[in-house]
């Protein structure tokens, strides 16, 4: 970003605000400090200070974010009639074995060629983590530990299916419920289908008293994340966050579109958040569509959003979130140790993805993406 756009954007943030913000920008490794001045009357100009690059101790230096690896510090649960980690999400073709057992009509199993796996993931069977749920008003709660047990591959898939879409997972599960089975030779064709068409994982079962409770694990050998908690913004913060979120392109385009459909400002509708750890400090602030009228088919279907990081009271610039279709933060916490906040967001319904975003000076990266199971067909 240029020095020109952060002019912009700040002058756009202290617009909204009645007291001063100050953003820390870290350009081309260097650290420098935009301060805007508290908006004045009608017809008078917004001033913008950029000031001369501060003493260390005056700014706060980019802290370089440590590294964030799936499977030890996060990892999806996920229920498939009963709790299974999921240990990767980009399957090799090199480790699939022989079909195994069709859950219902849009979940099949598959066997692993162990020797094919890598050494990583072999050493994985057995191991203990701990086990989390997610609360929808972003708290966290420990549910105990469990032992993994050995990997196996699953393929999910619904709608329909096959070469020739001939597959319809309706018609397949009436069919089931009513004569309690599928013919041998439908069930292989099922089998393949979905193996072909759908998501594939490589998961792992859980044996653990509360596991089936879990929606993601971590390393036993690890110390407890800190968890930030939401919280409301000042009103001057509010504003920024929101008048920040319209100065973007994919902001002001769902803006337009919710005006364009008749559905009123989109402003009442950007739901700002800030994330404090348990002394009070704030670690990021968000802001993310939380209108009424969001709906997959055929209706306003927008989900962009912001996130600014917050170390020591001093604010980066606000950049985008990479939200893939979700509904906003699950938890927020800070899972590695770095000072930075990393966010778990849930997905929305129908078209929705599970993402894990780690915090940076940067802004907010994906680690990793536990798409809905893909539906082919018009789900309306």
């Amino acid at each position: 970003m240029t020095l020109r756009a952060m002019r912009r954007d700040i002058a756009i943030l202290s617009a909204a605000a009645a007291v001063s913000i100050s953003f820390s920008a870290w350009v081309h490794g260097q650290t420098c400090s935009l301060e805007a001045e508290p908006s004045v009357p009608a017809r008078q100009e917004v001033s913008v200070v950029v000031s001369q690059q501060r003493e260390q101790t005056a700014v706060l230096a980019p802290a370089k974010a440590a590294p964030l690896n799936y499977g030890e510090h996060f990892a999806f649960v996920v229920d498939l009639e009963e709790p299974y980690i999921v240990l990767a999400t980009d399957v090799d073709a090199s480790w699939e074995g022989s079909m195994d057992t069709l859950l219902g009509v849009d979940t099949v199993f598959r066997n692993v060629d162990q020797p094919a796996l890598p050494e990583s993931l072999q050493a994985m069977e057995g191991r203990s983590v701990a086990l989390w749920t997610t609360e929808s008003d972003g708290r966290t709660a420990s549910a105990g530990t469990a032992r993994i047990g050995a990997p196996r591959l699953v393929g999910q898939a619904s709608g329909t299916l096959g070469p020739d879409a001939r597959l319809d997972t309706w018609a397949l599960y009436e069919r089931l419920e009513r004569d309690g089975a599928l013919p041998g030779g439908l069930e292989d064709r099922v089998k393949r289908a979905i193996w072909a068409d759908g998501m594939r994982l490589l998961v792992a079962p859980l044996e653990g008293a509360q596991a089936s409770e879990a929606t993601w694990a971590r390393s036993l050998d690890l110390p407890d994340p800190v968890f930030f908690a939401p919280t409301d913004l000042e009103f001057a913060e509010q504003g920024a966050m929101r008048q920040a979120f319209l100065g973007t392109q994919d902001g002001r385009a769902a803006a337009d579109e919710h005006l364009r459909m008749e559905l009123g400002s989109l402003m009442p509708h950007i739901r700002t958040q800030g994330w404090r750890d348990p002394a009070g400090a704030i670690h990021l602030a968000t802001a993310f569509i939380d209108s009424p009228n969001v709906e997959t088919c055929g209706g306003f279907d927008w989900s962009f959003a912001l996130g600014a990081q917050v170390r020591a009271g001093e604010w980066a610039l606000p950049v985008a979130v990479p939200s893939a279709h979700t509904i906003g933060p699950a938890f927020v916490g800070d899972l590695n140790d770095d000072g930075f906040a990393d966010m778990f967001l849930e997905p929305r319904p129908l078209d929705g993805s599970t993402t894990l975003l780690q915090g940076s000076p940067e802004g907010l990266r994906v680690v990793d993406t536990l798409d809905e199971i893909p539906y082919f067909g018009c789900r309306c």
